[in-house]
């Protein structure tokens, strides 16, 4: 997942993902990624979290979040909610939407 933030500076702190999967869509409690203290997305600035065999953990910009493999290939979601519980964007594919 890459984050690309179009706004003003926004820390990311307590903010997380969370995968939803199988059918029918739902969260999936144990595929949730939560944002590292003291990360600060600048304007302009991306941030891609990694997840699978080959995850890359570089931060400030790469991020790893697991080993396994969190996405599937036939439908998967994803939310990004802030450190308050405000659902800022949700991305989905395939069965999953």
């Amino acid at each position: 997942v890459t984050l690309t933030n179009q706004g003003a500076p926004q820390s990311l702190t307590g903010w997380r993902l969370q995968s939803y999967g199988g059918s029918p869509c739902r969260p999936v409690s144990e595929q949730v990624f939560v944002f590292p203290a003291n990360l600060t997305l600048e304007t302009g600035a991306s941030v891609r979290v990694h997840s699978g065999p080959q995850a890359v953990d570089k931060p400030p910009t790469d991020l790893k979040w697991t080993e396994d493999t969190v996405w599937s290939n036939n439908g998967d979601r994803a939310d990004l909610i802030s450190a308050d519980g405000t659902l800022m964007t949700s991305l989905a594919y395939g069965a999953c939407q």
